[in-house]
């Protein structure tokens, strides 16, 4: 009898540690699982490519608070054009260059495929504009060049690097020269968020990098009909 209760109780021993082991083991589990949700699914601007994790992640952390937007004035073929230029309209609102190799393309391709979707009566009162932070090689000229391409209604509008600086601020836009080994001399890593202002010109949504042409048509009627 004696033998019997101590295997009783060594089987009583390893079945209490196995299920310490295996609670510890599942408290665990969970704790990495909200850790990883966490660092996961933390919203973070996207950057155009052109430089490298580390460069980006720096260039993230540089980012304002959330953005305010606000009236602007800056330069195109037209001459001096102000954001308020554009009251009672809709605008989406993009800011990268015009040799951009990737982002900036496939953003206005976005844009112009989604105002084309619009009636005639709501492409009237959209406007899209594309601000370039590449004045060093970004002329009015070539802009408006560049924005004819994707038939759609885009103005291109750039200015001095200091008026720039201070819009991006406003916008939440993070972008700084990369050093390119590309005959283009250098490349700009930018944050590539959409801007779309009702016709206040309020900033009352951030469209970000990659939505489909469909959910930017359903945000923009959104705000046509709000009117």
């Amino acid at each position: 009898m004696p033998l019997i209760k101590k295997n009783n109780d060594e089987s009583s021993f390893f079945r209490r540690l196995f299920l310490t082991l295996g609670l510890l083991s599942l408290v665990g589990f969970i704790f990495f699982l909200i850790w990883f949700v966490f660092i996961w699914e933390v919203p973070k601007e996207t950057l155009s490519l052109g430089e490298s994790s580390q460069s980006s992640q720096h260039l993230l952390k540089s980012l304002q608070a959330a953005p305010q937007g606000g009236n602007f004035t800056l330069n195109s073929t037209l001459g001096r054009v102000s954001l308020s230029d554009f009251k009672d309209k809709v605008v989406l609102l993009y800011f990268g260059y015009r040799a951009c190799p990737d982002i900036c393309p496939s953003s206005l391709a976005t844009l112009s495929a989604a105002w084309r979707k619009l009636t005639v009566e709501q492409q009237s009162k959209v406007q899209i504009i594309f601000v370039s932070l590449d004045p060093e090689r970004d002329t009015p000229i070539l802009l408006k060049e560049y924005v004819d391409y994707f038939r759609a209604n885009i103005l291109g509008l750039t200015g001095k690097e200091a008026d720039l600086q201070l819009i991006a601020k406003k916008y939440g836009v993070a972008f700084r020269k990369v050093k390119s080994d590309s005959a283009l001399g250098y490349l700009l890593d930018h944050s590539a968020n959409i801007y779309l202002l009702d016709q206040t010109g309020t900033l009352t949504t951030t469209l970000a990098h990659g939505i489909m042409v469909d959910a930017v048509v359903t945000q923009v009627i959104n705000v046509l009909e709000k009117q």
